[in-house]
């Protein structure tokens, strides 16, 4: 069974043709003869495992630092830079002092996940 499963996961990422997307053979207007494509999610009980893992492991890297998890928390918001900084309420110095002290702890966590 799981050289099955394995061999069809290994198909799918070399395949030309994404399996997740659903495409629709034509809009109702008959003038418009255009495809339309439609995503579909597909979350695994693996996938969400992974990430919360990840999460899990981001946050432990952060080594209980304040400053470092209001930044994560603001990165994850989508913000980044200027307004990251006036969002959080620093001055330059700190914001950079501390995105340099997460950067360093984000690559080391990908150094490790890539060896894994």
């Amino acid at each position: 069974m799981h050289s099955i499963a394995s061999n069809a996961r290994k198909h799918n990422d070399v395949s030309p043709i994404d399996q997740h997307v659903v495409v629709e053979a034509f809009e109702a207007d008959e003038d418009d003869r255009t495809p339309v494509a439609h995503g579909k999610v597909t979350a695994t009980p693996e996938d969400e495992l992974s990430g919360k893992q990840q999460i899990a492991q981001i946050y432990a890297a952060l080594g209980g630092d304040e400053d470092l998890g209001l930044l994560v928390m603001t990165w994850a918001d989508g913000m980044r830079g200027a307004e990251a900084r006036e969002t959080l309420g620093w001055d330059e110095k700190k914001y950079d002092a501390a995105r340099n002290r997460l950067l360093r702890r984000l690559n080391a966590l990908d150094t490790e996940w890539r060896s894994t």
